[in-house]
């Protein structure tokens, strides 16, 4: 376990978020009615045991062992594309936001954990850990930037393809 008591209580709190993340998603995943929400709650909530796992690496190894907390990009936006490319645009229009304040909630926890990874990669005094922190304060990105692509699709599909928001999924619109 690592002897820097500042770090700890951040993989604590790390820790928390991330079980909170998983235990949001896997409930929604209960209530889920189309496909782009079952396939990116689920995933998702792998992502989040999968940062947990790396987090609780972080407890184990000492700053000289960078290799050992990295986190791999995400493959998030392939799984979503992959659901995509599995129904046809006919398919696709007959889904709904089917449970909104799910993707709601999922967003606020995605940025609660944005701010608290930028917070502690700020704060963190070995280099390594500054890495792990920024490395999953991009992830956290990456899943904000999902929920709020398949919350706009789904809730105004129309205007949706007249935003912004499909210049970064652009692909969603085929």
């Amino acid at each position: 376990m690592s002897n820097n008591p500042g770090l700890n209580e951040a993989l604590q709190a790390a820790l928390g978020l991330e079980q909170k993340g998983y235990d949001h998603y896997k409930q929604a995943l209960s209530q889920a009615k189309n496909p782009l929400t079952e396939s990116l709650f689920s995933t998702l909530a792998d992502q989040e045991l999968d940062h947990m796992r790396r987090i609780r690496e972080l407890f184990e190894v000492s700053p000289s062992e960078p290799t050992k907390v990295s986190i791999p990009r995400s493959e998030l936006e392939k799984v979503v594309r992959n659901v995509f490319e599995k129904f046809s645009k006919e398919d696709r229009s007959t889904w709904d936001l089917d449970i909104t304040e799910a993707y709601e909630h999922a967003m606020h926890l995605e940025q609660e954990s944005i701010t608290m990874y930028g917070r502690f990669a700020k704060e963190s005094k070995a280099s390594v850990e500054t890495a792990f922190f920024k490395a999953l304060e991009q992830e956290e990105v990456n899943h904000f930037t999902a929920l709020q692509n398949a919350y706009h699709y789904l809730k105004h599909t129309s205007d949706w393809f007249e935003s912004s928001e499909s210049e970064t999924w652009n692909w969603m619109n085929t």
